[in-house]
């Protein structure tokens, strides 16, 4: 069978995976969902009131759902109550909500071509793009109103369409994917201060290729990963100032009252989110510990919904993390200057970016800080089996493999799927995750 059909088929089954557990009913349940009362509200503004606001978080994932809500003639006597409360009978929450659900979709294409660069091969790129597809977490985020639909789509597509760029013969199309991945890279940290790793992983990419390209080629494709970035990111802070031009109460007015000057206005949100990240002292029943987020230890609840990730695809990634440190005979590692060549490094440097500053993070943290570095993680696994065990599926026991595989996240999906969309089997499998929570806590002692 040609390549390319291999392609078609693989993309073609990923993307209706990615649509049926995403898109399909995204209208249930017809409330107000956990803290979609604060980016409801926050879109809201840029449609409606027009009053200035402030966020822990850059304005730009907030803005596309501003734009759905556009798109779908919001009434804007509608105000986001507290979580629970029904929509009104003239709110479509189904057209809303289909921007993190198209953004789920799109991670799930993304890993998928993202392992065919490392070097993956289709079966190991399918099994990758699987794993975030039927992830029961990544599911759930995709559902409800968020801002990680953004973060991870744009970290991973920065980085996607720069290992694109390298590729390119003709200088023209590897600029504009340098623009491209740059443009990814200004949406994740626009979503989040923490998708700063997808710039960074980008930047160390070009770092690490230096060798194999001259000054000028270097120069030219950062000075257009920058460009492709500052166009996303600092645009949609202009269209931020744009959209909020009505005073808030006095409290909070002085603090995002804009000077005139563009820049200065720039600077002085941008610090500001960073401060109000520092000192947030606030606290959340859901709160866990940076180290337990892999065992997914604690819970969090959105209102007949739990969070809760598919454990073959945590606890598998995890084990397999593991397997391959401890298997990996670190007396006979090449030369730095091979190592950095090896598709491992840049993801490794990944994870470990992505993880470990939560180290030092003493405030609330919730579970879904880990989703970036599960991703990584992900990644490194099915690299590794592409490059090993699923380098094609012309033996049995390569087909094996696959289908057993493919089989566990299917099945860790479908007994995780009552608390990731609630329904008649909720409660049972609640008490189900609730007993492991609770061994979990006890076998750790938290």
């Amino acid at each position: 069978m040609p390549k390319s059909i291999k392609y078609f088929f693989a993309v073609a089954t990923l993307l209706v995976i990615g649509f049926l557990t995403r898109v399909w009913d995204v209208g249930t349940p017809n409330r107000v969902v956990f803290d979609e009362v604060y980016y409801g509200n926050f879109a809201a503004a840029y449609n409606c009131t027009g009053v200035r606001i402030f966020d822990m978080h850059p304005p730009h994932a907030k803005l596309l759902i501003a734009a759905a809500m556009r798109l779908s003639s919001y009434d804007c006597d509608y105000e986001f109550g507290g979580g629970g409360q029904p929509f009104a009978p003239g709110i479509s929450i189904e057209k809303i909500r289909l921007v993190p659900a198209l953004g789920g979709i799109a991670a799930v294409v993304i890993i998928f071509f993202l392992l065919i660069q490392l070097g993956a091969g289709i079966p190991a790129a399918f099994l990758g793009g699987l794993a975030i597809a039927l992830d029961n977490a990544l599911v759930l985020q995709s559902r409800v109103l968020n801002l990680d639909y953004a973060l991870i789509s744009g970290i991973f597509g920065g980085l996607l369409f720069y290992l694109l760029a390298e590729k390119q013969q003709a200088k023209w199309l590897k600029y504009l994917l340098c623009a491209v991945a740059g443009g990814f890279c200004g949406l994740a940290l626009g979503a989040k201060l923490s998708g700063l790793i997808g710039l960074g992983m980008v930047a160390l990419t070009i770092m690490l290729n230096r060798t194999e390209s001259t000054r000028r080629e270097i120069a030219s494709s950062s000075l257009y990963v920058l460009l492709g970035f500052a166009f996303i990111f600092v645009g949609g802070w202009l269209i931020h100032f744009k959209l909020l031009v009505l005073p808030t109460n006095e409290n909070l007015e002085k603090f995002v009252k804009p000077t005139g000057n563009l820049l200065v206005d720039f600077w002085k949100q941008n610090l500001l989110i960073l401060s109000s990240q520092v000192k947030f002292q606030g606290t959340h029943p859901g709160t866990s510990p940076w180290w337990t987020w892999p065992l997914m230890y604690k819970s969090v609840h959105y209102g007949g919904m739990v969070f809760k990730g598919n454990p073959t695809v945590w606890l598998g990634s995890l084990l397999m993390g593991l397997f391959l440190l401890f298997q990996t005979k670190w007396q006979n590692l090449p030369k730095f200057s091979e190592v950095k060549k090896s598709p491992y490094f840049i993801l490794v440097i990944g994870f470990l970016g992505s993880y470990l500053p939560y180290v030092s993070v003493t405030r609330t943290m919730l579970i879904w800080n880990y989703l970036t570095p599960l991703i990584f993680l992900i990644l490194i696994v099915f690299t590794y089996l592409g490059q090993s065990h699923l380098k094609s599926l012309t033996t049995k026991s390569s087909i094996i493999v696959f289908c057993l595989i493919a089989a566990t996240i299917s099945l860790g999906f479908y007994l995780v799927s009552p608390l990731t969309y609630g329904g008649e089997e909720f409660r049972s499998t609640y008490k189900i995750a609730w007993d492991l929570d609770q061994l979990v806590k006890k076998f750790f002692g938290l």
